[in-house]
């Protein structure tokens, strides 16, 4: 999982943003 995510979950575009950023937002926490 080093190919940003939050790239692959953008072609979906099916969530709304705020799930997005909650993702998003939980793999960098995870991350760091």
């Amino acid at each position: 999982m080093d190919s940003s995510p939050c790239h692959s979950a953008s072609q979906s575009e099916t969530l709304p943003l705020d799930y997005l950023l909650s993702f998003c937002t939980a793999i960098i926490l995870l991350e760091t």
